[in-house]
């Protein structure tokens, strides 16, 4: 009985050893872990909070503590708006004689040319009156020159402005052998234009209003047609210019080159000086001066206007004056397009009786446009007539045209309570452009070139004054001026090539920099470095 007491109590004492060293075994791992998260906890806590905040900085060195360089470059500062195109001249055409629609050549969205005819009106009454009055004229030339009386002497006066051409006296001529041959003294160019007429070459097609080339010796002169069934069937081509010598050989050509005809110079609008009869004492001007209306051309000895010579002269002068009036309106039954443009309305219908002074046209320049854009009142202050302005089309959106500042209306309006100008920008000439499209400008208020910027993220502020701090850590009190809300221009207080460090707004109102050097910095630098702050208390917190 002894024995198997002992040996009882001897198994019991190895079964609890077996138990003890498992329970050891398990407990190995967990007891680790404590002792070693209570090394990391107490490290933390005993760590002060000036070395915490230095081993935040350190992870975060990258990021907080960026710089950047003065740069040398340009500044560009713009204002935008946007609108509307359109063209720069709006004209209305009228009727300037009164007659019946013959033939309408143009509707509504034709492009035309500057003098090109787009109407014709017939008046017979107007036709019979012209040649009325030429009957008219030439019974007073024939009444004006059998006028004769003895006396002493005379003036002669320029019956209208002018250059004088095709003069046929000399001093001490006799006026009366004058007219005989010739049938003037002198003529007066009324309209400062010279005419070619020319019978064509077979083949060639010519319009009232093209363009053409004079060759007057060797010289080219751009020529116009004025018509296509001139004398004879010839073509009729003017020149503004009426210096030449009348009678002068020309040739004429296309403005390529293709010969069409050749003819001699004549006046356009010639209106001829007579006299009655004694001896030129005296000539005031040459071949090819210009005078006035009234200017004295000669002095005659040897004949005096008598009562009859007067009337004679009056009928005269008011015959050739009711002439030119008529055939004037003549030339009014042709209506043609004052510029080149584009028609808008066409208010006559064919047939149709006009008066004079009918509108009958509308239209709109083709080659001239303009932006008109709204500018928020903010802006508008630093828009000036004459700046230049980059204009980008919903119609074109990879190209970008330019134009300049015209004006500034001073009326806003108002919406939203928000006040905005109207800014109207005449656009460079381009086909592309056409009246409606929608256009967003760009106004350029300040273009400086060679001048020292930064970013406006490192400009500090601090009781109103502007600094920068430097890569070293040093602050340095800088003169800032125009700034394109990403780059400021810098007036002085730093160099190029100098080192700044990049700020950014602190709740105090003054700026700090990323480094923490400033009470805003600081409170970044907190910012920054609690989300790790946080990471680390979870773990002792969890556990």
């Amino acid at each position: 009985m002894i024995n198997k007491r002992k040996k009882g109590s001897w198994v019991k004492w190895l079964v609890l050893g077996v138990v003890l060293v498992a329970l050891v075994a398990l407990a190995i791992p967990t007891i680790s872990g404590m002792i070693s998260g209570g090394t990391t906890i107490g490290a933390m806590a005993n760590q002060p909070s000036g070395d915490a905040g230095a081993s935040m900085s350190e992870g975060s060195g990258s990021s907080s503590r960026n710089t950047t360089s003065v740069t040398r470059g340009s500044m560009k500062v713009t204002v935008s708006g946007s609108g509307k195109v359109s063209p720069t001249d709006t004209r209305s055409v009228y009727s300037q004689t009164s007659g019946t629609v013959d033939e309408l050549d143009v509707k509504v969205g034709d492009s035309v040319k500057e003098g090109e005819i787009i109407m014709k009106l017939a008046s017979d009454d107007l036709s019979t009156s012209i040649a009325s009055l030429e009957r008219t004229l030439f019974d007073a030339q024939i009444e004006l020159a059998a006028v004769r009386d003895s006396g002493s002497s005379y003036n002669i006066y320029s019956p209208s402005a002018g250059r004088i051409k095709m003069m046929k006296v000399e001093e001490d001529d006799d006026v009366a052998t004058t007219m005989k041959q010739y049938g003037y003294l002198c003529v007066i160019s009324r309209d400062g234009k010279m005419k070619v007429e020319f019978e064509p070459t077979a083949g060639t097609t010519l319009n009232v209003g093209d363009k053409v080339n004079v060759w007057i010796n060797s010289v080219s002169v751009e020529g116009r047609v004025e018509q296509l069934t001139g004398l004879n069937g010839n073509v009729s081509v003017t020149i503004d210019d009426d210096s030449y010598d009348v009678d002068q050989a020309v040739t004429v050509s296309t403005l390529l080159g293709e010969m069409l005809g050749e003819g001699v110079l004549a006046v356009n609008m010639p209106i001829p000086v007579t006299g009655v009869g004694g001896t030129v004492d005296n000539i005031y001007y040459e071949d090819n001066d210009t005078v006035g209306s009234g200017y004295r051309l000669f002095y005659l000895t040897g004949r005096t206007p008598s009562s009859d010579l007067q009337v004679a002269l009056l009928a005269y002068e008011e015959a050739r004056i009711a002439l030119e009036n008529a055939k004037s309106k003549q030339e009014g039954l042709l209506v043609r397009s004052p510029m080149d443009g584009v028609i808008t309305s066409v208010d006559v219908t064919l047939g149709s009786k006009l008066e004079e002074g009918t509108l009958a046209f509308a239209m709109q320049s083709s080659s001239s446009f303009k932006a008109v854009a709204s500018v928020d009142e903010l802006d508008i202050v630093n828009v000036e007539p004459g700046q230049s302005v980059n204009v980008e089309l919903d119609a074109y959106p990879n190209q970008v045209f330019t134009g300049t500042v015209q004006s500034i209306s001073g009326v806003g309006t108002v919406e939203g309570g928000v006040a905005t100008y109207e800014v109207s920008v005449s656009l460079d000439s381009d086909k592309s452009f056409m009246d409606g499209m929608t256009a967003s400008i760009e106004v350029v208020t300040v273009n400086k070139e060679g001048v020292l910027t930064l970013p406006v993220e490192a400009i500090s502020t601090s009781n109103g004054q502007n600094y920068v701090t430097l890569a070293s850590g040093t602050q340095s009190m800088v003169q800032t001026g125009v700034s394109d809300g990403t780059n400021i221009e810098i007036v002085s207080g730093v160099n190029e090539g100098d080192q700044v460090q990049l700020t950014r707004t602190g709740n105090s109102g003054s700026t700090g920099n990323y480094s923490g050097a400033s009470s805003g910095g600081n409170s970044g630098g907190s910012n920054r470095g609690g989300g790790n702050m946080g990471g680390g208390m979870m773990m002792p917190g969890g556990f």
